[in-house]
Parts: structure tokens; sequence; C-alpha cells
């Protein structure tokens, strides 16, 4: 198997495949920084260009996409606090607060590297563990992921701190409003009180923006404030190579988020915003300072980060191995192949390496096209 990786290099670092992931990781990038938009949303629409393409141009483009949304989406969070993916909710508990106290371009820096961390843990999992990781999914039926599901839910009671009441009210609140809708098994309706516009539910994305975006938006209309609009858009931040030295020491928080990220993203739904919100509470857990998370801890920006994008390669496991799409995207990914017939089972690791490879070979370059969207704030 390791043998027909290598073969693969030469068509991955092709001219053209490198330029389908630079143009997918901007355009990815794009779509997470603009609440309302999501990869799944951008890879569809992509698919029916992708029709006349090379397969490892397709899916590359694809990927990178897939990756740069991941990090476009801790961008809103950390300068507005409205979160441009879901994954991205976590960032936006210290990411805000240190914007607010004029780090915003340090946490930019943070959670730009942190996604090249996470990503490319991800990556070389997927390329050298799957076929064991797939059977690992395997063992995992419904009674285990409803079990994880409450697992990720208590640790989101406990995010807020001392007040349990609180975070329990809110996580039964959430699962109310996710029961809105169609089931999707027995195709009853749920609460929707015979208006058509619920029977898909409450989109994550109207939610988001009405929980993280409408609360700002009118606290800065009832307060008077006299900005200096000449500094307004600056960040005042050092390039991003003299930063990365006073980072690492969240080393343990980069491999402990890691390996959170990629366990929940071999998971079938579960998805990033559950890997980051167990990440945050873990590295909340192991803080000698717990007492400064939620007030701009950069820590814990590094955290969500890592975490919401060790889950981008490791949630295609199970579909590359088993045709068993964890996540919208995955399936939206797998679905866009579907022209160039690749093998999605259990034998695609031996008769599709060069295809998998083609994803996340490629890695370097989708993040440090990231890195360099990290270092624009830096320079103004």
């Amino acid at each position: 198997m390791y043998g027909s990786l290598v073969d693969a290099l030469p068509g991955v670092l092709s001219w053209m495949n490198l330029a389908a992931v630079v143009i997918g990781v901007i355009a990815g990038i794009c779509v997470g920084a603009l609440p309302g938009l999501s990869a799944t949303m951008a890879i569809s629409v992509l698919i029916p260009f992708t029709f006349g393409m090379d397969p490892l141009v397709a899916l590359g483009m694809m990927a990178g996409i897939y990756n740069g949304a991941m990090y476009g989406g801790s961008i809103p969070a950390i300068l507005l606090r409205i979160p441009g993916t879901p994954a991205a909710v976590a960032t936006s508990f210290d990411g805000y607060p240190m914007a607010q106290q004029g780090k915003g371009g340090y946490a930019l820096q943070v959670a730009v590297v942190s996604s090249a961390i996470g990503g490319v843990a991800s990556a070389l999992v997927l390329m050298l563990l799957a076929p064991p990781l797939a059977r690992v999914t395997l063992l995992f039926g419904p009674a285990e992921i409803f079990w994880v599901a409450v697992f990720g839910m208590s640790a989101i009671v406990f995010l807020l701190g001392g007040d349990i009441l609180k975070g329990l009210i809110s996580a039964c609140f959430g699962v109310f409003v996710s029961l809105v809708g169609a089931d999707t098994i027995t195709g009853y309706d749920r609460y929707t009180f015979g208006h058509l516009e619920l029977l898909d539910g409450i989109n994550i994305v109207v939610l988001l923006v009405g929980l993280y975006a409408l609360p700002p938006a009118i606290a800065l209309l009832e307060e008077e404030r006299e900005l200096d609009t000449r500094n307004a858009g600056r960040l005042n931040t050092v390039s991003i190579w003299k930063a990365i030295p006073s980072m690492l020491k969240y080393w343990k928080t980069w491999l402990r988020s890691s390996v959170i990220g990629v366990f929940i993203g071999i998971l079938p739904g579960a998805g990033g915003s559950m890997a980051a919100f167990l990440s945050y509470n873990e590295a909340k857990r192991h803080s000698r300072h717990p007492e400064r998370w939620g007030q701009g801890e950069p820590e814990g920006v590094a955290a969500a980060e890592t975490s919401n994008n060790a889950d981008t390669a490791s949630a295609l496991i199970p579909a590359l191995t088993l045709g068993i799409p964890g996540t919208a995207v995955a399936a939206v990914m797998l679905g866009g192949a579907a022209h160039s017939r690749p093998a999605a089972g259990t034998d695609a690791v031996s008769r599709q390496s060069g295809h998998r490879i083609r994803l996340y070979v490629a890695v370097p370059v989708r993040r440090r096209t990231a890195g360099g969207a990290g270092r624009i704030p830096g320079d103004q």
C-alpha cells in the first residue's frame, strides 16, 4: 500500500494539481469567512464544473475548499464573534475577547498555525492509518455513537464554568431545537405546527447568526463610541514567523487536540463542532490557569482550531475505505468524484491510493496558502 502512495507523488505535485489546491484553499477561506455559507455548499456548486476535469484536479480543489473553509470560519469568530462555520463556535470563546483586548491579529495567527498542525496530523493519519482506523469505525454502532454525543453534550455543560444548571438548560434547548422538522427515519413532522418552512428543521447557520451576530450588533447600537477611523482596521501584529516561537508552549494542546479531532472525525455523524468543544474542555481542564479561559486565553483558540481541522481528513476515512461518509462534506465529495469512478469501499485503499494521497499530500500547499491569509492582518 505504501509503495503505491509514493508512486502517486509525481502526479500529485504537477503544477495543475497544485494550482487547483491553491485556488480551492483561497475560495474556501472566503466561503468560511462569510457566515451563511459553508464548505458543503461551495463544493456542491463546484461539482458541475469538475465533470470535465481530471479526477485528481477535481478532488484537490474540493479538498482545498474543505480545509480553507475550516480556517476561514475562525476569522469572523475572532474579530466579530460571528462563527463563519459551526465548528468555529468554540474559537469565539477566547478569540473574540482577544480581539477586544487588541490582540485580534495574534489570535488569527494562533488560529492559522493551529489549523495547519491539526490538518497535517489528520492528513498523515489518513494516508498511513486509514485501514486499521476503518475497523474502529465499524466497532461503533448506534449505542456507542449515542454515548459519544452525550459525552460531547456534558462537555458543553461544564464549559460554562461553575453554573452547571445554565449549561444543562442550554444543552437541552439545543436538543429541542434539533428536533424541529421531519423525522429522518419515520418521516413524521415534529414541532412544525403546520408550517412547511420548518419541515427541514432550523438551519444551523440561521441559528448561529441569531445567537452570535445579533447581540453584539444590538450592543453596538446601545453604546456611544469614538473610533479612530485611521487605525480601526489595523491589528498591529508582528510577522507570523516571529510569533510562532511564542506559540511553541502550546505543543501539548496541539498534540492532545489533534488526537481528539482525529478520533471524533472517524466517527460517522460526529463532526468538527463536537471535536472543538471536547478539545476546548480538555485543554481548559489541564490548564494551570482555567480562570483565564473565556477572557482571552490564546490556548483556547489553539485547542479549538487544532481539533476542528484535525477532523477534516479523518472524516474521509470511513468514506474512502468503507463507502460510509461520516459528514455532509464527505458525502458531497464522494458524490462529486463519482464521475471518475472512485473506489469507495473496503478495497479503496488498494485500488485508489493515488486518489487518496492526492487529497492530502498537498496539505503543505493549502496550509501554506492559509498561512499567507493569516499573515495579511499582521502586515497591515
